[in-house]
Parts: structure tokens; sequence; C-alpha cells
């Protein structure tokens, strides 16, 4: 167990395979898992079948810029009128949106595409056959183009002799000889001939008889309709409105496309025989006679109405409005509503009269056809025909489009039109790009795009844009890094090797923003068996929540040219399309703390705030530091004395990833009481002008650089609160000379950069570094002290005799000012 701990500490980055050991402890004897030596399953690498892998790798990158490109701005579309898939996009110009625009100069293309070139095309070998037998079809092709100049054949006429057992319309199936092409299929009819038809009345009772009288129809294909019906038996079980339709009297009698004609039943009506009651809850013996008048409903059918109720008998005990019920004794009820109550009794309750509302409609069906209506078909579906199956004709609905290809014919070419699409910034204009098709009917790339030409490159575009400053080439380029191999029993863990620095720091280009700086990276390489060439790659290690959403700026990954199957020679070299490199070698000394030195030396990880840009990980950065301070204006209170001040967290500014601040406030603790009362007395280290992109510096600056290779040391004293003048002082009161009005803002950044920056990795102030405060003459008012214009009583300043921009400083001296205290590093 002692070991496993030891393994953890040595190890911390393969933490997470400790529950694989916990599980597996559970499984194995526990002097296996845990034993004086490590066996097989957990100290080599299990993907080795002959030799052993080292313990340590060194990693040399090279190829790495120190800029990110964007994506492609411009992309090449291409449109023809056959032909797809061809994709392709600018490459120069790129660089600086500002100025870097311009003619194009370098096309590329990602897919060739295809189809841009047909083989040359010949007349195709069709065939048509149908469900009959014996016909002779002749196909006639009329040669055609479409709107692509590609030539084709369509079927354009047909004719037909012979041949028995076929159906009127049928469609015939066309076939291609091997070799043709169908694009589209042809519809062809065949026609049959056509003779009078012999029709029947669909009867199911079939008691009555009907003749039909048939006559022909005009125009073709021939077809002849019913012109009359001749009832010659009534027959029985007939009724009024029923409807019989006319149909075929065999299989090979047929309509013309619809159910055929109907004709509707006109039956024998007579009177019915109804009876009347009167309904009452006291009346009896009331006797009623049905008088009929004839009527007709609104379909026509004739019925019988009760016009009149004849009192034979008017009983006794009735009221007025007694309803007077009919039933119908021998006929039926034809939907006809009846309404009649008592209308008079006398003081006996007999009934004097009936008062009818409604009479009704009532009527007796005999069931014997007597006449007929045609029904609406006779309009619009009286055309009947036999078909005897002998064709007659083919009718050509559809021609159809075929054709066969032959490489030997002369191909077809398309044009190709190219066009290009912009993202901004890129507003190009004028550009003319020409496509070259391959149209060697023998070559295997026939019909794809060839090659591109740029026959105008207009102006105003931009390919690509810099998007980001990443410095890797500057931190990793030729920088050796030794890798340690893991050994934590995790499935093929002890076939990788990492170590972690501090990296990834970079500000986007244009607008000076930095998107996140304290940061790590995890350099890794794998061996993945005899097989599969090695790999080697750089990733991101998250540190903590406000910084684990971006990227790794310089996160690649490399494979090598070809596996390694003996891992005693486990040395290679390995690439990527961008052109970035690294040589693994064999062995090296592991350094835990190399370009990743963590605070406090308890776990051998990196941490984020050592990774911090000026110091980058080369040291501790000190929790706190000492001061000396020494007063020489006597008209101030005493401020002699040694303090602490002890380093703040990353929340007390907005830059305060790429910052480092010492700081003392009223209250903090120090070694003497705070003679600075309300005022805070600070030490900080930031990139600040001594890089491009930070606080406004511009690109291109005398002595800056785009890549964190300085930075500054800064000493102030201030408020609390921030408010008031925030005296801001460098060693020997230089700073003051950034601000002569003299200067314009590019000189003033200049000096700045060439003689105020110091070279990283800057962890900390150097021992024995000196800061004199000053204040105006007379003043007693710290809080003034560090107005920008002020600088030391009659000290001309020397040190900018070595600046290779500006040269010597020669401007006036500033009096009525003086120096108030000195602090100094210890």
């Amino acid at each position: 167990m002692v070991e496993l701990i030891a393994a953890i500490a040595a190890e911390p980055m393969s933490a997470l395979g400790v529950g694989i050991l916990l599980v597996a402890a559970g499984m194995y004897p526990l002097g296996f898992m845990l034993g004086s030596d490590c066996s097989k399953c957990c100290g080599t690498c299990d993907q080795c079948e002959e030799g052993e892998l080292p313990d340590t790798v060194t990693v040399t990158f090279d190829g790495f810029s120190d800029k990110t490109r964007s994506h492609d701005l411009c992309k090449l579309n291409f449109s023809s009128c056959y032909g797809s898939g061809a994709d392709g996009r600018v490459l120069e110009p790129g660089g600086d949106q500002e100025t870097d625009a311009g003619p194009i100069s370098e096309v590329s293309l990602t897919d060739h595409g295809s189809g841009y070139a047909k083989f040359g095309r010949v007349a195709p070998t069709l065939t048509a056959t149908g469900a009959g037998e014996g016909a002779e079809i002749l196909l006639t092709l009329t040669q055609s183009q479409n709107a692509c100049g590609l030539d084709y054949w369509k079927i354009t006429s047909a004719s037909v002799t012979g041949g028995t057992g076929y159906s009127d319309n049928e469609q015939l199936s066309v076939s291609t000889a091997d070799g043709d092409t169908t694009e589209a299929s042809a519809e062809i009819r065949l026609r049959t001939q056509r003779v009078e038809p012999e029709l029947i009345v669909q009867d199911s009772n079939g008691s009555a008889d009907f003749s039909l009288s048939l006559t022909q129809n005009a125009g073709t294909p021939e077809s002849w309709r019913v012109n009359s019906v001749t009832i010659n038996d009534g027959g029985s079980g007939y009724s009024w409105g029923e409807e019989l339709y006319i149909v075929g009297k065999t299989a090979d009698d047929k309509t013309s496309g619809y159910v055929g004609i109907s004709i509707l039943l006109r039956t024998d009506i007579v009177e019915p025989t109804l009876a009347a009651s009167v309904t009452s809850e006291t009346g009896t013996g009331a006797a009623l006679s049905v008088n009929l008048s004839p009527d007709t409903t609104g379909d026509g059918k004739p019925v019988f109405t009760v016009s009149s109720l004849t009192v034979d008998d008017g009983g006794s005990g009735y009221a007025v409005g007694d309803s007077v019920n009919i039933s119908v004794t021998d006929g039926m009820d034809d939907w006809g509503y009846f309404d009649a109550t008592v209308d008079a009794v006398d003081e006996a309750g007999v009934i004097q009269s009936i008062a009818i509302n409604w009479g009704g409609w009532y009527s007796k069906d005999l069931g014997v056809i007597t006449d007929f209506e045609w029904g609406d078909g006779y309009y619009y579906a009286n055309s009947y025909y036999r078909d005897n199956g002998t064709p007659s004709s083919i009718e050509v609905v559809n021609g159809g489009i075929y054709y066969r290809e032959d490489a030997d014919a002369p191909p077809y070419v398309a044009t190709v039109t190219v066009t290009i699409s912009q993202e901004y910034p890129s507003a190009g204009a004028g550009a003319e790009i020409t496509a070259t098709v391959d149209d060697d009917p023998e070559s295997p790339n026939f019909g794809k795009i060839a090659s591109l030409e740029i026959a105008n490159g207009g102006n105003g575009y931009l390919a690509w844009i810099w998007l980001a400053n990443d410095c890797c080439g500057w931190q990793l380029n030729g920088m050796p890094i030794v890798l340690k191999r893991n050994r934590l029993g995790r499935s093929n863990y002890e076939c990788t090797y990492s170590h972690e620095i501090c990296g990834g720091w970079g500000y986007e280009v244009g607008n000076y923003s930095v998107t996140h700086t304290a940061g790590l990276m995890q350099v890794g390489v794998e061996y993945r068996g005899p097989s599969l060439p090695p790999v080697v790659f750089i990733n991101r290690n998250v540190t903590n929540s406000s910084d684990g959403n971006y990227p790794t700026r310089c996160a690649v990954s490399m494979t090598a040219s070809e596996p390694i199957a003996d891992c005693d020679q486990f040395s290679f070299a390995a690439s990527n399309l961008t052109g970035i490199t690294a040589t693994v070698s064999h062995g090296g000394e592991y350094d835990p703390y190399f370009a990743g030195r963590q605070g406090s030396g308890a776990q051998l990880v990196p941490n984020a705030d050592n990774c911090k840009q000026c110091c980058q990980g080369a040291d501790d950065i000190p929790d706190e530091l000492e001061v000396y301070v020494e007063q020489n204006w006597f008209g101030f209170s005493n401020l002699s004395g040694t303090y602490i001040l002890p380093r703040v967290g990353d929340q007390l500014n907005y830059n305060a990833p790429f910052r480092t601040v010492w700081l003392l406030t009223a209250g903090s603790p120090h070694s003497n009481e705070n003679p600075f009362g309300p005022l805070v007395l600070s030490i900080e280290i930031r990139p600040d002008v001594c890089s491009v992109g930070y606080f406004g510096s511009s690109p291109g600056t005398p002595g800056c650089d785009n890549c964190v290779k300085k930075c500054g040391i800064r000493a102030a004293c201030s408020r609390p609160d921030g408010s008031g003048p925030y005296g801001l002082f460098e060693e020997d009161m230089r700073f003051c000379f950034r601000y002569d009005p003299s200067l314009t803002e590019s000189e003033k950044a200049s000096q700045y950069c060439a003689v105020l920056c110091m070279d990283v990795p800057l962890c900390s102030p150097p021992s024995g570094m000196e800061f004199n405060f000053f204040a105006p003459y007379g003043s007693e008012n710290l809080s003034n002290a560090g107005n920008n214009y002020l600088c030391a009583q009659n000290i001309k300043p020397t040190y900018r005799a070595g600046d290779p921009v500006l040269g010597p400083y020669t401007g006036p001296v500033r009096p009525n000012h003086l120096n108030t205290f000195k602090m100094t590093v210890q």
C-alpha cells in the first residue's frame, strides 16, 4: 500500500486509476496487486509484443506558428448543367484584415467531383411486348437533345400487325438491349379492334323481360350507346325507384372506362288500405272511416293522402284535442307525416267532427314494372364496345428517354462556372476562375475537375485572417520536453507518456482582448501496438472553472509514419497536415517541475497561478513579499520600517489572470503598525505594454513583441477604493518619463518596452529592486504622489542613452517636487 501511495504522489495525473485498482483488489490477491514488484499487468505496456518501452521519452516540437488562422473565408462554388460534387477553396491572399486583402493568387480543389464529362451516345435498341401473342410491333425512334446538349432517343410512333389475346388500352412493356440506358420510361398503349357489344339489364330478380336498342357513337375508338329500352314483361317483386344497371353480357363486352348506365324503375301504384283510431284518456267506442285522395311526392311517385275521416260512431267521453292515428293494413307509409285531432264533441263527449292538419302519404306498390327513367350515367357513361383481342393500333402517350453510351463517340463536356462565396471581412470583387474538365474517356479521372486557373484575381479578397497570437512556436519549437510513462494499471495506461507544462496563452487579433492566460497544456505520447503508428498530442487540462471553457491554443495531434514493432526501439518522428512535427527520442531525465512548477511543493501538478504569463511556471510565485521602506522627506509621518505584502487573489481586477499583485492595505498583518493609514502599498508584475495585445499597445511597436517575452514591475501607493490619483512608480522613477508630454503614444510605448520591460520568466521582483516615491513640493498628502508629469528634482535621466529608437533624453528637468520615501525589495 505504501508503494501505491508513493506512485500516486509521483504521478498524480494518474490518480483516476486508483478506483480501478481498488476494484481490482477485490478480484486478485492483495499481495499480487500491492506487492514489492509490479507485475506485468501494471508495470509494462501490454501492447508491446517485443521489447519494453522506456520509462521516459523526450519530445521536441517544430513547425508551430505563433498565430492561429481563421477558417476559410472564401469558398469556390461550381455550377454546370451536369456533374456535381466539386468543391474548392481560396488559399491566398490572407493575413491581416486591414492590410493584406488583395487579388486572389492561389486556389485549390478540395473535391474534384464527378460527372462533368459524359461518354458519347448512340441510338439504343428497344422492343415492346404485351399480354397477347403473335403481334409484330415496330417502334420508331427520334433523336433529340436535352437542355444541356446531351443526345437521347424517344419513341415517336409505333405500328402493330397480327396477334390475338390482347386487351384494349393495355400498356405495353418497353425493354432495352444490354448496355442501353433508360433515363425515363416510355408509356405506349395498345388499341384493339372493337365491335358492337351485347348488353343486358343486370337484374337479380329476373322476372321482367327487356329489349335494348344500340346506336354507334361518333369518333374513334369505336363505341356504342344504349338508345332505348323496351319492357316486354313487367315481372313482379320490383319497387318504385329501384335502379338496374345495363352491363356487358360477356367479359369482352366492356364500358369505356365507367360503370355504364342505369334505369330507374316505375311500378304500378294503387290505393292502400288504412284504419283510423282515436287516442283518449276518457273516451271509448268511436268508429271512423278513412277517405283518400291521390297525390304525388317530390320525386314524382304517385301516393294517396287522407283527405277526410267519417265519424261512423262518435262514442262517448272524448274531449276536443284527442289525437287521431292512422295505421296501414295493406300498403306502405311513404314517410308522409299524418296529423289530426278531435275537433268537436257534445256534452256527453260524443265526437262530432275531426280536424285533419296533414293527411300524410300512403301507397300500395304492386311490384310490376310499367315504365322507367334514365339514371344519371345515361348522359356521361353511355358508351360500350366489344373487345375481340385483335390489335389495331398503338398510342404513344410518352416517348421516354433512351440512349447507349459509346466510349468511341465524341464525349460531352460541361461548361463549368466557378463563383466565389465570401465571409466578412473578405469583400472582394472581379475575380474570374476557370475550371478544366478531364475529357479523356480512357482516363480514370474522366468527368472530374482536373484543374483551376485564375484568369483574373480581382481585388479585395481575404482567404483567411489571423485570429489570435498563440505564441506556440516561441514557446514550444525546439524545446525538449521529457515525458514519464504512466504506471497505474488502467487499460493501456502503461503505454502512454505525459507531462504538463504552462502554456496556451494568447489574445484575439484586432481587438486585443485577452481570451485566457493561466493555462496548462498536457503533452503526451501513446504507443498503440505493432499494427498502428504511435501518436503525439497536446491537449487541454482544465485548471479552474473560469479557465475551463477555452480550448488549448496549441492543441495538436500527430501520427508517426509507420508502426513500431520493437518497443526497445521506441524512437520516431510524427507530423500532421499543417506542417507541425515532433521528434520522440528514447529516454531523458524527467523533471516533474519542468515548465510547470506549482506553489506548495506538495503536489507534482502545475499550478494555474504559477502559469501566469510572466512567470510561465519557471518557479513558485511567493505568497508574500518583504520590503523595507526608508523615509526621505521628514515633513511626513514616519514610514520607515519592514513590511510584508501578501499576494492577493485574482478577484481584485478584471485582468487579474495575467497579473501578480502583492498588496498591503490598512489593517493587514505586517511587522509594524500601519503608518500608511488609508493608503494601499502594492507591487505588481504584469505584461502591460511589454507585449502586443495588452492595454492598447499596437502591433509593430518597436521593442515590443507579439508574445509575452517581457513583463514590467510596478509599485503603487493609492487609496484602497481606487479613487483619487493612482500613484504608479517604477524602479528609479523611470515611469514618469514614459509620460513626457513631448512624446507620442508610440514613442512612449517604445520607450517603456525597450527600457523598462524585463525578460520572462519573471515570477517575483528581484531582491534589492528599489522604488522611489515622490510628491509635489510642500505637499503632505501622500495620495498625490506619483503625478504623471513629475520627476525627481534635479535628476536628468541617463538610462535612455542606449535606446536604439529614441536616443538620449534631451527634455527639461522637472523641478518642484520631493522624494517622499524609497521602498526596497528584501
